[in-house]
């Protein structure tokens, strides 16, 4: 397995990763596809991706968004073909290896509770549930968890 920064050639295996996830679980929302679309389309500045390829092969993925009020964790997937090894965690340990080397404070990130494969690996990692936030809840009726990771 090879982690590595994802690239705009990137952009429809780190779509079809993305959505699959969301559409295995139904909970694609119009608000992932904007953002889906508008990181593939526009590769914005403010996201950095990063992929695990296997064989050369791009098995998942994860993103990190730096904005000004927050940082959050995006689009967590791997491919149903190559879970179960240790991609997920490896792809959460390459971010958080990131957000050391920025020197970030805190780091949010919005899922759902069906995701409970998930939601271990980021507690593995110091993520705690917090209250999820009303505009949030608005905006993606099926972001039912949030989570933060503190600096200690």
């Amino acid at each position: 397995m090879l982690i590595h920064l994802l690239e705009p050639h990137h952009a429809e295996d780190f779509k079809r990763i993305s959505l699959a996830w969301l559409d295995k679980y139904g909970l694609t929302e119009p608000g992932d596809l904007q953002e889906i679309e508008k990181i593939c389309q526009d590769w914005p500045a403010e996201y950095t991706l990063w992929g695990a390829s296997v064989e050369g092969k791009l098995a998942g993925v994860i993103g990190l968004y730096q904005g000004e009020s927050a940082n959050e964790v995006i689009k967590l997937g791997v491919d149903e073909a190559y879970q179960g090894k240790g991609i997920g965690r490896a792809l959460i340990q390459t971010l958080m290896d990131e957000v050391e080397r920025r020197g970030l404070e805190e780091v949010i990130l919005y899922s759902n509770s069906q995701l409970v494969a998930a939601l271990e690996a980021y507690r593995k990692f110091g993520f705690e549930e917090v209250p999820i936030d009303a505009a949030i809840a608005m905006k993606y009726h099926t972001a039912d968890v949030k989570m933060r990771w503190r600096k200690k």
